[in-house]
């Protein structure tokens, strides 16, 4: 699904824009063809169609992607369901949450 991966990886800082379709999620290192890297990255997640998100293992409960989401601790898996790319991710307040993106742009800043 992605090159990079960031298996173990806790978050270091979460900003949510919904209004302009941008999540960034900063870690402090990240695995990339097999190597751990230990320097800090940014996972850019944008311009998609739709998103939204329901609690994990839950019904299609689906609910609307908004900026006041608790911060995201850990990206725990990412894949493909149906059209949509998912990220299985723990947030802050410990709940496990799947996110949907419809067609998002992803991209790693590495700094």
């Amino acid at each position: 699904m992605m090159e990079y991966n960031f298996d173990d990886e806790y978050a270091l800082d979460t900003q949510f824009d919904v209004k302009n379709k941008r999540l960034k999620i900063k870690f402090g290192a990240y695995y990339y063809q097999d190597k751990t890297y230990e320097k800090e990255c940014c996972l850019i997640i944008s311009d998609w169609l739709e998103a939204k998100y329901k609690l994990c293992r839950s019904s299609n409960d689906f609910k609307c992607l908004s900026d006041d989401l608790e911060a995201i601790l850990l990206v725990l898996d990412v894949k493909r369901v149906d059209e949509y790319t998912v990220f299985v991710v723990m947030t802050e307040d410990d709940r496990y949450l799947d996110f949907y993106f419809l067609e998002p742009c992803l991209e790693v800043e590495v700094f």
